[in-house]
């Protein structure tokens, strides 16, 4: 439950990013008609709502994950094609089309829907409880099955990372 109320609140944030892609691209009042309306305001309000039910979900997915930009990232590309792709389309009562014209008019709020999943993973990962975190920690490679210490931690020298990344890098700055 916990997970679920941090992974709103994280999808708020990402919504407000979203939200301004949303404003710039004129689709607020398309939002607005899934209550038949044609407000931009009252489209933003749905598209917070909205936000943070699927953030929600998302702090449920990802609660144990390591990865979690990938992670936001592909969950807003599932988003794109399940919202403005699929769902929009057949709740305000039009056919689906999932061709490459429709695509493509929509690569705009792609591009939102990707942005709302990178903004929502830092407000996850910071908000949930019992991790050892760092800046880099969201964006690291797993590790491995036997360690137990988180994929990436901070040191006085600097962040550290596992096996093949640390080696390459060390590599590099010699």
């Amino acid at each position: 439950m916990r997970n679920a109320a941090l992974g709103a609140l994280a999808g708020l944030v990402g919504g407000l990013v979203f939200g301004a892609v949303m404003a710039q691209i004129g689709f607020l009042p398309t939002v607005a008609a899934l209550v038949r309306a044609d407000s931009p305001a009252l489209g933003f309000a749905v598209h917070l709502l909205i936000a943070a039910v699927i953030g929600a979900i998302f702090g449920v997915l990802v609660a144990r994950q390591q990865e979690l930009l990938l992670w936001g990232l592909a969950y807003g590309f599932l988003w794109w094609f399940l919202g403005p792709l699929t769902l929009l389309p057949v709740l305000l009562g039009d056919p689906v089309a999932w061709d490459v014209a429709t695509a493509r008019a929509l690569i705009p709020s792609l591009l939102g829907h990707l942005a709302y999943g990178a903004a929502t993973v830092p407000c996850s990962f910071f908000w949930q409880a019992g991790k050892e975190s760092s800046a880099l920690n969201f964006l690291c490679l797993p590790r491995s099955p036997e360690s137990s210490s988180p994929p990436c931690s901070a040191s006085p020298g600097g962040p550290s990372w596992p096996g093949p990344a640390r080696s390459l890098v060390r590599n590099r700055l010699r």
